[in-house]
């Protein structure tokens, strides 16, 4: 009998210490996702919690775990368009925050084709309503995209502005380059003269790529939505 009330003594020890060590891994987890705004590490913890099996002193825990995965996993259904890319961490984007964010695209396709969710080449765009689509390349985000569509701009950028309108934000251009072919270089506004491009300018600065038509803006890429912020 009193062997068996020692191992019993024992493993209740054993199961409280390891119901503490989950409770401290969930205030980790929960420091990084409401203080830190970092929620692909809070859920690679969360992920870790909830597969451990579930015992009289971790269920709480557990069940907070859950909860919390439950709202980040759900995806935005209120707000603007505008709200969730500026609230989005480009850096960290991959695939799964895209969706909990955006939701489920109309589309995955590249050039002609058109693929499903389980079966993604390495390069895709995500197509979204309002003219917005998400240029993803192995599983990060190369770009937001807004084509004609106005639902975004940042600091006073948005699509249907004038080249001189864009440039008095951006600040002027390290070198104007007048040709028939874009080389996409940063920093360098392109006035195209011939060729494919003819009528068209483009410039790449602080995280934005610009398309202009006959000086008039017209396709609004984002690569970094952090370089503008507090400008």
């Amino acid at each position: 009998m009193r062997t068996f009330t020692l191992c019993a003594f024992i493993a209740l020890c054993i199961s409280s210490t390891f119901a503490e060590d989950l409770s401290q891994l969930y205030e980790k987890a929960y420091f990084l996702e409401t203080a830190k705004g970092q929620t692909e590490e809070a859920l690679e913890i969360y992920r870790q919690i909830a597969s451990t099996k579930v015992t009289d002193e971790n269920r709480l825990t557990i069940l907070n775990t859950l909860d919390r995965m439950q709202q980040l996993y759900r995806p935005a259904a209120t707000g603007t368009l505008q709200g969730k890319v500026d609230g989005f961490d480009m850096k960290r984007g991959n695939l799964e925050s895209v969706l909990r964010t955006f939701g489920e695209p109309k589309n995955y396709v590249y050039g002609n084709e058109t693929f499903t969710k389980s079966n993604l080449p390495n390069v895709y765009v995500m197509i979204y309503p309002e003219q917005f689509t998400i240029l993803m390349k192995e599983d990060r985000i190369e770009e937001f995209r807004f084509e004609g569509s106005k639902a975004y701009e940042v600091h006073g950028i948005r699509n249907g502005i004038s080249l001189k309108e864009a440039l008095g934000i951006l600040g002027k251009p390290r070198q104007t380059v007048r040709t028939d072919k874009i080389d996409w270089e940063e920093d360098t506004l392109y006035l195209t003269t011939g060729g494919k491009w003819k009528g068209q300018s483009y410039i790449a600065k602080k995280g934005l790529r610009l398309f202009f038509k006959q000086d008039i803006l017209f396709a609004l890429y984002v690569t970094d939505n952090t370089l503008l912020k507090g400008k």
